[in-house]
Protein backbone atom coordinates (compact mmCIF):
# COMPACT_ATOMS: atom_id res chain seq x y z
CA UNK A 1 0.00 0.00 0.00
CA UNK A 2 1.32 3.42 -0.88
CA UNK A 3 1.88 6.15 1.75
CA UNK A 4 -1.35 7.94 0.83
CA UNK A 5 -3.30 4.83 1.83
CA UNK A 6 -1.63 4.73 5.24
CA UNK A 7 -2.32 8.44 5.71
CA UNK A 8 -5.98 7.90 4.80
CA UNK A 9 -6.28 5.05 7.32
CA UNK A 10 -4.64 7.18 10.03
CA UNK A 11 -7.00 10.06 9.24
CA UNK A 12 -10.01 7.74 9.45
CA UNK A 13 -8.82 6.45 12.80
CA UNK A 14 -8.23 9.97 14.11
CA UNK A 15 -11.66 11.18 13.04
CA UNK A 16 -13.25 8.03 14.47
CA UNK A 17 -11.43 8.53 17.76
CA UNK A 18 -12.55 12.15 18.02
CA UNK A 19 -16.19 11.39 17.26
CA UNK A 20 -16.24 8.29 19.47
CA UNK A 21 -14.69 10.18 22.37
CA UNK A 22 -17.40 12.81 22.19
CA UNK A 23 -20.33 10.41 21.83
CA UNK A 24 -19.32 7.51 24.08
CA UNK A 25 -16.74 8.70 26.61
CA UNK A 26 -15.17 5.64 28.32
CA UNK A 27 -13.96 3.43 25.45
CA UNK A 28 -15.98 4.73 22.52
CA UNK A 29 -12.99 6.55 21.06
CA UNK A 30 -10.87 3.42 20.77
CA UNK A 31 -13.69 1.38 19.24
CA UNK A 32 -14.56 4.15 16.80
CA UNK A 33 -10.90 4.57 15.85
CA UNK A 34 -10.66 0.88 14.98
CA UNK A 35 -13.93 1.06 13.07
CA UNK A 36 -12.84 4.22 11.23
CA UNK A 37 -9.54 2.68 10.17
CA UNK A 38 -11.29 -0.50 9.06
CA UNK A 39 -13.86 1.50 7.09
CA UNK A 40 -11.16 3.43 5.22
CA UNK A 41 -9.23 0.21 4.53
CA UNK A 42 -12.39 -1.45 3.20
CA UNK A 43 -13.14 1.59 1.03
CA UNK A 44 -9.62 1.59 -0.44
CA UNK A 45 -9.79 -2.15 -1.14
CA UNK A 46 -13.21 -1.92 -2.80
CA UNK A 47 -12.09 1.05 -4.89
CA UNK A 48 -9.04 -0.90 -6.04
CA UNK A 49 -11.18 -3.88 -7.06
CA UNK A 50 -13.72 -1.63 -8.79
CA UNK A 51 -11.03 0.14 -10.82
CA UNK A 52 -9.48 -3.15 -11.93
CA UNK A 53 -12.87 -4.48 -12.97
CA UNK A 54 -13.72 -1.41 -15.06
CA UNK A 55 -10.40 -1.34 -16.93
CA UNK A 56 -10.66 -2.70 -20.48
CA UNK A 57 -8.74 -5.93 -21.10
CA UNK A 58 -5.19 -5.54 -22.39
CA UNK A 59 -4.44 -6.92 -25.81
Amino acid sequence: MNPRGWIAIAAGMLIGFAVGSLLAPPYGGVRAAIAGGAAVLLFLRLRHVWRRRRRPPAE
